[in-house]
C-alpha cells in the first residue's frame, strides 16, 4: 500500500492535490480518496443488480455486536510489505463509494462497529465546516472482498442515512479526524460481515510504545503505485509521540493528544484508498479498533513517503463520542 492522492472532491468539483493541500501547508498531504470508476452505468443507489439485497431478510435473533466483534476469518503469518488478505479475512472492512456522474467511484476504508454504524476518517466525508461528499451520493459495501465486482453475489450494500463527523475535528490534521455513519438498514451479521470491537481499558498511548497493529484497505500497491481491487494488510509498530516529533518537524502540524504515529519507514505502508483504514491490535483472541489511517507527510511529487511514519487518529480516546452518537 502506498500513499499518493491525486484529487480531491471539493463541493462538487474535483481538485489536484495541491491546489487543496496549500490550503493549509506545503508540507501535508491527505491519505484521501483515489479515483477509481467501477460498475459504469448505476446512476441510483437503487438500480443494483438482482441477485443480492439491500435490506435483510431474517428475523432471527442477532447476537450483539460485542459478542461477535473482533473475530478475524483466517490469520496468517504477516509480512512487512502490503500482503494481499484472504477473502473476508477481517470481515468489519467496508468499501465506501460515492455517486460521480454516471459511476461510483472508490472513496475510503470504512469499519463496521455495529448493525447500523461504521467510522471512517472524517476527511473523507468533511472539508472543513461543510460536506466533502452529499450523502445520498455515499454506498457503502460489505462482505466482498474484490471492489472490482462488488455489485455481485455475497456482497451487502448500504446507503447513508446520517453522517457525523466529529465536532472538534481539525483540517489539516489528525486531531479527531474521526466520523461515524449511521447506514439506512441494519445488516445481518455472519462470517464475512462482523465489527470490530471498539477499544476498552487504559488509552495511554506510552503503553502501546513498540506494539505493532494490523492495517488493512484498498490503498496502492508498492511496487505498481496502482489501485488494488482486493485489500492489502501490513504491520507496523506505535512509536511514542516523542520519536514521531523528533522524525520529522512537518508532524508538528499533523498530530496532537489525539493521535498517534506508526509506521515501519521501510516503504510499507497505508496508501490513498486507505484513508479511514483502521489501525487494529489483537488482545485475548480478538482484534480492537485503536485508530484510523489519517495523514502524512507528502513528497515532493505528491507521492507516497514511506520513510515517514503515519498519522492515525486515535479512536481509543474518542470512544465515548463514538459511543454517544450510536446510541
Amino acid at each position: 500500500m502506498n500513499i499518493f492522492v491525486p484529487w480531491y472532491r471539493v463541493f462538487g468539483r474535483y481538485f489536484g492535490t495541491n491546489g487543496v493541500t496549500n490550503l493549509w501547508s506545503n508540507l501535508v498531504y491527505r491519505i484521501n480518496q483515489y479515483t477509481y470508476t467501477l460498475e459504469p452505468g448505476l446512476k441510483q443507489p437503487q438500480n443494483y443488480p438482482q441477485n443480492f439485497q439491500l435490506t435483510s431478510t431474517t428475523t432471527s435473533p442477532r447476537p450483539p455486536a460485542e459478542e461477535v466483534c473482533g473475530i478475524a476469518n483466517d490469520i496468517q503469518t504477516l509480512v512487512l510489505k502490503g500482503e494481499k488478505t484472504v477473502d473476508n479475512e477481517y470481515p468489519w472492512l467496508v468499501a465506501m463509494f460515492h455517486h460521480q456522474g454516471v459511476s461510483y467511484e472508490f472513496q475510503c476504508t470504512a469499519n463496521l462497529i455495529t448493525e447500523k454504524h461504521v467510522v471512517t476518517a472524517a476527511h473523507c466525508v468533511w472539508f472543513y465546516k461543510a460536506p466533502l461528499i452529499n450523502k445520498d451520493d455515499i454506498l457503502l459495501v460489505m462482505g466482498r472482498s474484490d471492489i472490482s465486482h462488488w455489485a455481485s453475489a455475497g456482497a451487502l450494500i448500504r446507503t447513508a442515512e446520517e453522517v457525523i463527523p466529529h465536532p472538534n475535528y481539525k483540517q489539516g490534521s489528525g486531531h479527531c479526524d474521526v466520523a461515524v455513519i449511521e447506514m439506512n438498514e441494519e445488516v445481518t451479521f455472519r462470517p464475512s460481515i462482523r465489527p470490530i470491537c471498539l477499544w476498552s481499558g487504559d488509552t495511554n498511548l506510552k503503553l502501546l510504545s513498540g506494539t505493532s497493529g494490523v492495517v488493512a484497505g484498498w490503498g496502492k500497491s508498492e511496487s505498481k503505485h496502482k489501485a488494488v481491487t482486493k485489500p492489502r494488510k501490513v504491520a507496523m509498530p506505535i512509536v511514542s509521540q516523542e520519536v514521531c516529533l523528533r522524525s520529522n518537524l512537518g508532524f508538528k502540524n499533523l498530530t496532537s493528544e489525539k493521535t498517534f504515529c506508526a509506521g515501519n519507514r521501510d516503504g510499507s505502508g497505508p496508501c490513498s484508498g486507505d484513508s479511514g483504514a483502521g489501525f487494529v491490535i489483537k488482545l485475548d483472541g480478538k482484534w480492537y479498533l485503536r485508530g484510523l489511517v489519517s495523514t502524512a507527510i507528502k513528497n515532493a511529487d505528491f507521492s507516497c513517503n514511506l520513510n515517514e511514519y503515519i498519522v492515525f487518529s486515535d479512536v481509543a480516546k474518542m470512544n465515548d463520542w463514538i459511543k454517544s452518537v450510536i446510541t
